[in-house]
Formats: C-alpha cells, sequence, structure tokens
C-alpha cells in the first residue's frame, strides 16, 4: 500500500525530516504517490497500528475471521524477526569459522617458507 510522508510519519513515530532524510539517503524509495509500506517495514520493521485512523469508536466492530486473521499475521511477523535473529546469529558464526581458518591457513608454513628460513 502506497502511503503519503505525513501517514508514513504517523505510522513509523518518526519526524518527517527524518523520513525525508532517510529518502534522500535511499534508504527509503518514495515514488510520485508516495511511500510504499512495504518499504517501510523492511527500514524499521514495525508500524505503529491504528496511527491516524480516527477514533476507534467510529470505526466498524472486527470479526472472528479478522481477528484470527490479525492474530495470524503477528504470529507470522514474530516468526520473520525471530528467522531473522536465528539467520544473523548463523552468519556471524559462519564468519568467524571463516575466519579462524585464514588464521591457522596464514600461521602454516608452507613448502617455501620452509626451506626460505
Amino acid at each position: 500500500m502506497i502511503v503519503s510522508i505525513q501517514r508514513a510519519t504517523e505510522l513509523t513515530g518518526l519526524s518527517r525530516s527524518t523520513i525525508n532524510r532517510h529518502i534522500a539517503s535511499g534508504k527509503l524509495t518514495k515514488t510520485g504517490k508516495g511511500i510504499d509500506t512495504n518499504d517501510l517495514i523492511k527500514c524499521y520493521e514495525e508500524l505503529k497500528p491504528n496511527t491516524g485512523m480516527g477514533d476507534v469508536a467510529s470505526q466498524p466492530p472486527i470479526s472472528e475471521h479478522e481477528q484470527w486473521l490479525m492474530d495470524q499475521v503477528e504470529y507470522l511477523l514474530h516468526d520473520i524477526k525471530e528467522l531473522k535473529r536465528e539467520a544473523i546469529h548463523r552468519e556471524e558464526r559462519l564468519l568467524n569459522i571463516i575466519e579462524s581458518k585464514l588464521v591457522a591457513h596464514d600461521n602454516t608454513p608452507g613448502l617455501f617458507r620452509r626451506f626460505w628460513k
């Protein structure tokens, strides 16, 4: 969904100048129509629900099916965050293994090094 910069500030809780700075730096992409909420989620991970949507009492009641769907979305977002943390941790472990192998390899004397010493 495409939103205006004003709506993006409401969803993220950031100032307009911060949003504009992130657009200028390339952290966010702004099209002619506005900013895609998917970009906001990628950049800031979470958006504030029901911000700027008017009075809650004026909104229609949520059906059981809609509530179930919202619960599923929350569950999936939680899973995505956990998978992201695990992937980052796994990547750090792999980089440490690679670095330790490189250091061990550099310390091993090669055939020519043995003769020159």
